[in-house]
């Protein structure tokens, strides 16, 4: 089986990244203001945005090499529905949190939310079959960059954390 809806939304990515670029994130991207309008549909949209060439590429990369495995395991419809609501939940929880914090006025972009989230599902899985020794050692490297992100400026590591604890428990309770 081809993974038609992974390699569908790099498409859908990366089309719109060369076309519209950074022009679309102020339109699309979610923080709290979008929120006041009414403008729910920024949860989805924000998936779809990127800032630069590195983010899109990165968050490709992560899309293709989790995506395709998880995709073939799993299904197409399955798959797209998993990745557009752990990025959806991702978003949305990072918002709330930055709420509570105070900055909310900050704008969110980027699919990282949803692959941490395809991420955490393979954890999950390994989790329930080999145990927790063995997911966290394979996942080691991952939660290594992901601990080191959290000093970089300018990355939604709630969306990240929030991401990869959705998956988690999806891929031990449910696949």
């Amino acid at each position: 089986m081809k993974p038609a809806a992974t390699i569908a939304l790099i498409a859908i990515n990366c089309i719109i990244y060369l076309l519209w670029q950074n022009s679309l994130a102020p339109r699309f991207g979610l923080n709290y203001l979008a929120i006041g309008r009414n403008e729910y549909y920024r949860f989805i949209t924000c998936i779809f945005m990127h800032g630069s060439v590195m983010h899109i590429l990165m968050n490709m990369g992560g899309l293709y090499s989790l995506g395709t495995a998880l995709e073939r395991r799993i299904g197409s419809v399955k798959f797209l529905l998993l990745y557009l609501s752990i990025g959806v939940a991702a978003s949305a929880g990072s918002l709330g949190i930055r709420m509570l914090m105070g900055r909310a006025n900050v704008l969110s972009i980027g699919a990282s939310g949803a692959i941490y989230g395809l991420f955490g599902i393979f954890i999950g899985l390994i989790w329930k079959v080999a145990g927790l020794q063995k997911a966290l050692s394979a996942s080691r490297q991952t939660l290594i960059i992901l601990a080191a992100m959290c000093f970089m400026r300018g990355i939604d590591n709630y969306a990240h954390i929030i991401g990869i604890t959705i998956g988690v428990l999806i891929g031990y309770s449910f696949l």
